[in-house]
């Protein structure tokens, strides 16, 4: 047992230790009350884990093909009611977290899943400027010949030769003809600007193309 010589004088362990049994008691019961909030199972082990997994894989995929045919961005209730129609027994009390801890099971790539604008979810790739698909499956359009936003806005910049706000940007897309379905556009391009390696910020909301010669010397005379 460890020595208590260190502690001040006048402190009841036995009462420290009844307090810290107290807490660990109520934290168990916290930890049960935010899985049934939630919607959360309890947590398991062995086999019930792998078959919990699977359940969740394939509400993923459940998820995935809901977006598809619908075409379009979905809120989590319109989702929640798609999947209702697929299984009856379905019951999440509160939608909103049970439908994100989905979200996160997923890999990264065109189809994962996000929140594309506020309060939606679909594709990554809807978010990065690629409108949804209105073709038939058995149509030979491949997907990697679809231009995104984020293609032409690349365009835009290498046809301009300096960096650009995004403000110019969203204008000159605009102009082009590009519908761009998101609330609040420049907020939008902004963020996907920033996320993708294509682009590098040398000014507070203003991008260039990243590796275009003489952005080093550029960035040190700012």
């Amino acid at each position: 047992m460890a020595s208590l010589e260190w502690m001040p004088p006048g402190i009841d362990v036995e009462k420290l230790r009844k307090e810290e049994r107290e807490l660990s008691a109520r934290l168990r019961v916290v930890r049960r009350v935010l899985q049934a909030i939630s919607g959360e199972a309890p947590s398991v082990t062995g086999t019930a884990r792998v078959k919990k997994s699977r359940r969740a894989n394939t509400r993923v995929r459940q998820i995935v093909t809901v977006l598809r045919e619908a075409g379009k961005p979905l809120s989590v209730k319109q989702i929640y009611e798609k999947l209702r129609e697929r299984d009856s027994s379905l019951r999440w009390r509160n939608p909103a977290p049970v439908f994100r801890s989905y979200l996160r099971r997923q890999s990264e790539g065109p189809d994962q899943v996000i929140r594309t604008s506020r309060g939606l979810y679909g594709f990554r790739r809807w978010a990065e400027g690629g409108l949804p698909s209105e073709v038939n499956e058995g149509e030979a359009i491949s997907e990697a010949r679809r231009e995104t936003n984020l293609d032409i806005a690349e365009r835009i910049l290498r046809e301009c030769g300096r960096p650009l706000t995004v403000a110019e940007i969203v204008k000159e897309l605009q102009a082009r003809g590009i519908q761009l379905r998101a609330t609040r556009p420049i907020e939008s391009m902004q963020a996907n600007l920033t996320l993708s390696p294509r682009f590098v910020r040398v000014a507070p909301r203003t991008f260039d193309l990243a590796g275009r010669p003489n952005m080093e010397a550029k960035r040190e005379e700012t």
